[in-house]
């Protein structure tokens, strides 16, 4: 759309004096018997460095920042902020910045504010009263809002008082030929058919369904082992016969690489995207128009 696009290069930081206080209030919370997500993990500044190399070479950045503030957006003449996708509204993955993912810190009226598929991750209302309170207000003043999963559009209407377009996830929105570009210069690391398992949540249960659907197919299994590069990673779906995983973007890279899988429930991590997610992959294409013209016209 000729418009050069830079994303905020956000890194949590963590003070010891936040996660001293966050472990003495969930702790307290959790006494009285009642559940309150906080952050209790101490988060230093730091990256995996692979990945952060990879970032480097193919999105345009910001230095990274520990805050999202005006100043931020006014420095680089920002004339529309873009809030998406996998997660970035669930409170417990985004506790202590949940306002920052209803661009709270958006001020000027002229700035476009848009969300693109952005996701609960689940088909309940995870917010507390003030946190609803909070969304409603700062999500009145989006320009466009878009959400990942169908549940979502009834979330949003029911708790937000807005009616979001559903759209795809933003991986989806381009096709194999780009992701086999990053993983060009890697050559097969196995040879032969193979069954690829990704799991994130690798318990014996899913290992034994591995190793049982390996049996049936005759093919060897290769275990992702949370090593190696991006462009490594992904030619693990090109190269391979089979995939089996419970990763939500497991199974989306499994259906941009039009590999056969097996998609194994994933509950304590969202169901309802990835339920979503096969009902929008038996229309791909209608659906990757869909979603660019949302963009096109939010952003126009």
């Amino acid at each position: 759309m000729g418009h050069q696009p830079i994303t905020i290069d956000y890194l949590y930081q963590t003070t010891y004096k936040n996660f001293c206080e966050n472990l003495l209030k969930v702790s307290a919370l959790r006494l009285m018997g009642r559940p309150f997500y906080v952050n209790t993990k101490f988060v230093r500044n730091r990256r995996n460095a692979k990945f952060d190399a990879f970032v480097t070479e193919n999105i345009v950045k910001t230095p990274v920042v520990h805050s999202y503030s005006p100043s931020l957006l006014k420095k680089y003449d920002i004339d529309a902020v873009i809030v998406g996708s996998d997660q970035v509204w669930k409170p417990r993955y985004n506790y202590e910045t949940l306002p920052e993912m209803f661009l709270s810190f958006v001020k000027s009226s002229s700035i476009l504010r848009v969300g693109y598929a952005v996701s609960f991750g689940s088909n309940q209302w995870e917010y507390s009263e003030e946190q609803t309170q909070m969304a409603r207000q700062l999500v009145s003043c989006f320009d466009a809002v878009s959400v990942r999963e169908t549940d979502a559009v009834n979330l949003c209407e029911k708790n937000l008082g807005i009616t979001p377009e559903d759209v795809l996830d933003p991986t989806l929105l381009i096709g194999c030929e780009y992701y086999e570009s990053l993983c060009r210069n890697v050559g097969r690391i196995h040879h032969g058919d193979y069954l690829f398992a990704y799991l994130l949540d690798a318990d014996d249960s899913k290992k034994s369904e591995v190793r049982r659907i390996s049996k049936n197919l005759h093919l060897p299994v290769v275990w992702w082992d949370g090593g190696g590069t991006i462009p490594q990673w992904l030619s693990h779906f090109r190269d391979s016969s089979y995939v089996v995983t419970d990763s939500f973007h497991g199974t989306v890279f499994s259906i941009i690489f039009e590999r056969p899988y097996m998609s194994l429930g994933n509950e304590g991590r969202g169901q309802s995207r990835f339920e979503s997610l096969f009902h929008k992959s038996a229309q791909l294409d209608f659906w990757r128009e869909r979603s660019r013209s949302f963009l096109v016209r939010a952003l126009c």
